[in-house]
C-alpha cells in the first residue's frame, strides 16, 4: 500500500510539474496583425546575427488575411542597407543584400488568404533556397564573398525603407505568424520537411535548440506596436494531461524526472 501511494503521489506531482511547464509555454501562442492595415502595427527587436553572417534559415507558419498585393512580414535592415533581408507573402520572391531574388524554378503566386502555410528560407555562401509547405519552391546561386550584416533592426509586419522606419501602408502585413525561428545554419531539405510534417505542434526551438539565434519565445517577448497582439493558437495537438504519465508509470519522482517532463512535454 505504501508503494502504491508513493507512486500515485509521484504521478500527481509529475502532472503538476507538466501543468506548470504548460502554463509558461510559448508553443500555443501566435502573433496577430490586424486586418485593418496600418503602419503602426509591427514588432521590433535588435537581434544578434553575428553567428549567421555566412548562413541562415528563417522558418515560420504564416497566415495572411489579404491576397491583393505583395506584403512584407519579415524585414531585417542594417544602417547601410534597409533591404538586407526581406521576406514577403509572394513566394518565392524576396530580397537579400538589396538584390531581388526571383527563383527561376519557383511559381509566382500569392499565399492563399486565411490559410496557414509553412515558409522557410535558407541562405549560405553557396546557395539560397525557398521552401513552401515542406517542399523546395525555388533555388538560386549565391554570389561569393557576401556576408549578412550584423547590428541590424528586425521588423515584423512592415518593410523598412530606412533603418527602423519609413513604412508604407500598402506593404503592411495583415495576418498571423506562428513558430517563427531564425537559425544560424542553412537547414537541409529533409529537416525542413520534418518541421512541416510535424505540423504546428512541432517545437522547432526544442528540436533545433543549439542552432536557434532568435527563437519564437524571443519574438513573443519583443516590443509590439500598434494593435499587434499575442493570442492563443487553437489546440490542434493537445493530448490528455494523463496520457503523458503512461510513459512514467512505476518510476520514482526525482528532480531529473521533473526536468525531463518540463523539457520534453512543455507544449
Amino acid at each position: 500500500h505504501y508503494n502504491m501511494k508513493f507512486y500515485l503521489c509521484s504521478a500527481l506531482l509529475c502532472w503538476f510539474a507538466v501543468q506548470h511547464a504548460r502554463s509558461d509555454s510559448s508553443v500555443n501562442k501566435k502573433l496577430l496583425f490586424p486586418a485593418e492595415l496600418s503602419i503602426d502595427n509591427f514588432v521590433s527587436l535588435d537581434p544578434d546575427f553575428s553567428e549567421a553572417q555566412r548562413e541562415i534559415s528563417i522558418c515560420a507558419w504564416v497566415k495572411t488575411f489579404r491576397s491583393d498585393t505583395q506584403r512584407y512580414w519579415f524585414s531585417y535592415a542594417t544602417a547601410y542597407q534597409p533591404n538586407e533581408l526581406l521576406l514577403s507573402d509572394i513566394p518565392p520572391h524576396m530580397y537579400i543584400f538589396d538584390d531581388r531574388i526571383d527563383f527561376i524554378d519557383g511559381a509566382t503566386r500569392l499565399l492563399s488568404a486565411n490559410k496557414w502555410h509553412h515558409l522557410c528560407f535558407t541562405w549560405s555562401e553557396k546557395s539560397q533556397q525557398f521552401y513552401l509547405d515542406g517542399k523546395l519552391a525555388g533555388s538560386a546561386s549565391t554570389e561569393s564573398g557576401r556576408a549578412l550584416g550584423s547590428g541590424g533592426k528586425l521588423i515584423l509586419g512592415q518593410e523598412q525603407d530606412s533603418f527602423g522606419g519609413d513604412f508604407v501602408v500598402s506593404q503592411a502585413f495583415s495576418g498571423e505568424l506562428y513558430q517563427l525561428n531564425v537559425l544560424n545554419k542553412a537547414l537541409a531539405e529533409d529537416k525542413i520537411e520534418e518541421i512541416f510534417r510535424g505540423g504546428m505542434c512541432f517545437d522547432v526551438g526544442l528540436n533545433f535548440e543549439s542552432s536557434i539565434i532568435v527563437g519564437w519565445s524571443d519574438f513573443l517577448k519583443a516590443e509590439r506596436h500598434g494593435s499587434v497582439e499575442v493570442v492563443e493558437v487553437e489546440r490542434m495537438c493537445d493530448v490528455s494531461k494523463w496520457e503523458i504519465l503512461k510513459d512514467f508509470v512505476g518510476q520514482e519522482i526525482t528532480l531529473n524526472l521533473i526536468e525531463h517532463l518540463k523539457k520534453y512535454h512543455d507544449d
